[in-house]
């Protein structure tokens, strides 16, 4: 490692909240207080699409397993799936009631994202219809962090209890009210 300077992205007209890698590294995803994602050359710093889904600070922005789509999330509690190289939406959903995303991530086979919300609650959706498939309301206080391997998710909380959850037959969508 020697440290030496590779690029600046520069675009975004706020402060940046989120960053990620795509899974081959070829590309970096930013989410701002602009209410912009940005998708991003990794190795020219090239900006290359920007996707603008959001009336509220991006603060989650996540490639998929795949590097095919790519997961944003902000404080309008609108969480959108969109393709990664045309930035075309696939699916997008708010949850009313809910007052804002705070984490989100993909199962790694690529078949669910999980989002956590300031409500302490918790919500999985199939990203190949959109369906709601599980709304977990496990937590008191805020969702800071979720993580998932395929047969398992672990949560924490602002209060700082961490939870661990069963991801077994998540298969058929749950009845939405508020959404």
């Amino acid at each position: 490692m020697t440290g030496t300077l590779v690029a600046t992205l520069t675009g975004h007209k706020n402060w940046t909240s989120a960053v990620a890698f795509s899974p081959d590294s070829q590309r970096i995803i930013t989410g701002s207080e602009d209410h912009t994602s940005i998708i991003w050359d990794a190795r020219s710093g090239d900006e290359l699409v920007t996707i603008c889904e959001h009336k509220k600070p991006v603060r989650v922005a996540e490639f998929s397993p795949d590097g095919k789509e790519v997961l944003t999330g902000s404080g309008d509690s609108i969480v959108c799936i969109n393709d990664s190289l045309l930035g075309t939406r696939k699916h997008g959903w708010a949850r009313n009631g809910d007052p804002y995303v705070t984490s989100a991530c993909y199962s790694p086979d690529g078949k669910f994202v999980i989002v956590g919300y300031g409500s302490g609650n918790i919500r999985i959706r199939n990203t190949e219809t959109g369906l709601l498939v599980a709304d977990w309301e496990g937590h008191g206080d805020r969702v800071i962090s979720v993580t998932a391997d395929n047969k398992n998710l672990v949560s924490i909380c602002e209060g700082g209890s961490i939870r661990i959850w069963e991801m077994a037959n998540l298969t058929m969508p749950r009845d939405e009210q508020g959404a």
